[in-house]
């Protein structure tokens, strides 16, 4: 919001502070009124005087424009050590006379004695405006060192002021730009951002590079799409300008985690991957990939020759190197989940792991294509109908409405579908034929629990207690039917009241009461579970086995404050297990961690078994032959990072569980052979926020799928 200094006379313009000094379009204009009543004996006076006045409002002026940045402290992301980025140009000869104690100070590294001394020579008027110039600007160079970046902006300013027409000079703009990155993301930054890009008085090169920040901080705020949106106008709209959006975009890049720039990079089509923004990306993934993969490193320098046209950042962050020749192609996916809104932190740890396994398999030699398309957008759809013919094969939907979007959209033709969801059954759209799951099913974790309780415990009778909500009705029949298929009693069926908890006491003396029992099913969310389950306890029944959904992984990602050995004979199935002792669990937790992803989950486990297991799939032509692909999936595999996922004859996938056990801490492997032994420690899966996979404490039609 444009800010008004606060004087209370109309003799200010309706323009930011920030922005009168740095836009020559803002200027001071004194109130009519007072010339118009003046006695023309005294105006000349009463001009001189409004003169002088405006003088020292000017100056005053160029100070507060950088009093909105100072109610909150300034924090400068760190830069990688091995970074070549754009640190403040080293400072030319010393100049004689008053400059000398400040330069020795600044090539001292004393910039605080530095930034005193240039400040005091900047604005001493005695000196010739060349030496002031060279203040102003080592000034702010010293204060952006030690992350004081206000007093960097009040330089700015003041060489701005001193010399009005340093808006046309390079080293100003560069200047100006990188003072106000280092200024923490707000409103204000924005609005200066955008009136130097808008300003007719800014030159090209400094509307070029604000544009390039102004996207900066949309991408930061993981607002992905404008952000590309924003970087690809930039480049058609100031192609003189390339080579500044480039080492802008590059500067920018190191004020974030790499894995930005990943998911950014996914949403850019493959043959856009030589043009702006995608080239910077692919430059900045290189120069990290030097210091631990510098083949993959120098396959990217290859890869960009000739398609960045600022050369020298080339040559500096790549530096020499034997090139590479790029892998030839082998075919490619599409990941198609919600990038944005209430799900879009799932769909990018989806979009994270397929990239990583993307990387992995280029490091084997195979260019494996990626593309990422965000289903919350409105044209989605088109976006899927534009990808690159030589691309078949789409990771997702998510969501049970999007799935049912594919129904009516008539591409289940050209495209093979692999949900991310426990269910495809929507519409006319039939599992194995239309589409496929590579998930977990209501299905395998009843069966899961069955076959545990059966082989692990012996288990021959089992009643199940249920609240009466959907979710919970349609486990209870699935735990019904596999119980009864597999020879084990359903002794008990009571349902009980969700919302009344203090009768829950009574509730489980009833149920004990109704049968004999050697197992307890409770297909609700675990919240009722460490309600309900001691006052079994209080019952002395700690005998009994009880079993949960997967819906319990999700609440006991978060720690829970339980009593661990009344939870010592419960167990619930769960499809990630983050101490999986194979390679490709290591892998995938180890690039993640090398490329600021966080740490792994089920999502990210996901996204990275689905790419390797679709390249061991092979290429899927189009149209889509589903007896075909039925067969290559029942004959394809991978060492998988996640519980392995198996496809019958029909297409139709089943997912073999783990089994875990509640702790206080989150969940640890049920370790069943040794009784009541503590299992093997296991890290809690931080995946279940907000999980939109159906097994949803209220879970919506369509297999529970969030609409």
């Amino acid at each position: 919001m444009p800010l008004r200094p606060q004087t209370g006379t109309e003799a200010w313009p309706a323009c930011a502070a920030g922005h009168a000094l740095l836009f020559p379009s803002c200027h001071l204009r004194a109130r009519p009124s007072i010339m118009q009543h003046s006695p023309a004996s005294s105006r000349r006076g009463v001009s001189a005087v409004l003169q002088a006045l405006l003088l020292a409002l000017l100056a005053s002026l160029a100070l507060s424009a950088c009093t909105i940045f100072e109610k909150q402290p300034i924090q400068v992301p760190p830069r990688q050590p091995d970074s070549p980025v754009h640190a403040p140009a080293t400072p030319a000869p010393p100049v004689r006379g008053p400059l000398t104690s400040a330069d020795q100070a600044f090539a001292a590294r004393n910039y605080a004695a530095a930034i005193t001394l240039y400040g005091q020579a900047a604005r001493n008027t005695a000196l010739p405006l060349e030496q002031r110039r060279i203040a102003w600007q080592r000034l702010a160079e010293a204060a952006l060192l030690v992350n004081q970046a206000t007093a960097a902006l009040d330089a700015v300013n003041g060489w701005r002021q001193m010399e009005p027409r340093a808006v046309a000079n390079a080293d100003w703009q560069t200047l100006c730009i990188k003072t106000l990155r280092a200024m923490p993301d707000s409103q204000p930054k924005s609005d200066q951002l955008q009136a130097l890009q808008r300003d007719s008085a800014s030159p090209p090169r400094l509307q070029a590079m604000a544009g390039v920040s102004l996207a900066a901080i949309s991408w930061r705020m993981a607002d992905l799409q404008n952000a590309y949106a924003r970087l690809a106008q930039l480049a058609a709209s100031y192609p003189g300008q390339l080579a500044d959006l480039e080492a802008t975009l590059y500067d920018e890049l190191q004020t974030m985690p790499p894995s930005n720039g990943e998911s950014l990079l996914l949403l850019i089509p493959q043959e856009q991957h030589r043009q702006f923004p995608a080239t910077i990306i692919l430059l900045e993934k290189a120069r990290r990939l030097k210091s631990y993969d510098p083949a993959q490193a120098a396959q990217i320098a290859q890869y960009l020759q000739g398609a960045v046209a600022n050369t020298a950042l080339l040559a500096a962050v790549l530096g020499g190197g034997a090139a590479v020749p790029p892998a030839a192609a082998s075919g490619g996916v599409a990941i198609a989940v919600p990038l944005s809104g209430p799900y879009g932190n799932i769909g990018w740890k989806i979009v994270r792991g397929a990239g990583i396994a993307r990387d992995a398999l280029a490091r084997q030699g195979v260019t494996m294509v990626v593309e990422a398309i965000d289903t919350e957008q409105p044209d989605w759809l088109d976006k899927l109908r534009a990808l690159p013919e030589t691309i078949t094969v789409v990771g997702g939907p998510l969501r049970a409405d999007r799935i049912q979007a594919l129904d009516t959209a008539n591409l289940s033709h050209r495209f093979a579908f692999f949900a991310f969801a426990n269910g495809i059954g929507v519409g006319t759209m039939q599992e194995g034929r239309d589409a496929w799951r590579f998930f977990s099913s209501p299905q395998d974790q009843v069966r899961t629990l069955v076959d545990f309780a059966r082989s692990q415990f012996n288990v021959s009778s089992v009643g199940i207690l249920t609240p009466e909500d959907d979710f919970s009705q349609r486990m209870t029949q699935l735990f019904e039917q596999e119980a009864r298929a597999r020879g084990m009693a359903v002794s008990v069926t009571m349902p009980y009241p969700a919302s009344d908890r203090n009768a829950w006491y009574d509730v489980a003396g009833r149920f004990l009461q109704a049968g004999e029992v050697q197992a307890v099913f409770m297909p609700a969310g675990f919240d009722h579970a460490e309600i309900m389950l001691p006052n079994f306890i209080y019952h002395q029944r700690r005998d009994l086995l009880f079993l949960g959904p997967s819906i319990w992984g999700q609440a006991l990602s978060r720690n829970r404050n339980i009593v661990e050995r009344d939870f010592q004979r419960a167990a619930f199935p769960w499809a990630w297990r983050m101490d999986a002792p194979g390679a490709a669990s290591r892998e995938l937790a180890q690039q993640l961690q090398a490329t600021g992803g966080g740490a792994p989950d089920l999502w990210a486990a996901i996204g990275y078994d689905f790419v390797r297991f679709m390249h061991a799939v092979g290429q899927v032509p189009s149209p889509i032959d589903a007896t075909f692909l039925n067969h290559r999936l029942t004959a394809s595999s991978i060492e998988w990072s996640m519980a392995p996922i198996h496809y019958d004859a029909a297409g139709r996938a089943s997912q073999q569980l783990f089994i875990f056990r509640p702790t206080r801490q989150g969940y640890v492997l049920f370790d069943a052979p040794a009784g009541t032994a503590a299992p093997a420690p296991t890290e809690s899966d931080n995946s279940g926020e907000g999980a939109p996979h159906g097994e949803a404490a209220q879970p919506a039609p369509a297999g529970g799928q969030p609409q």
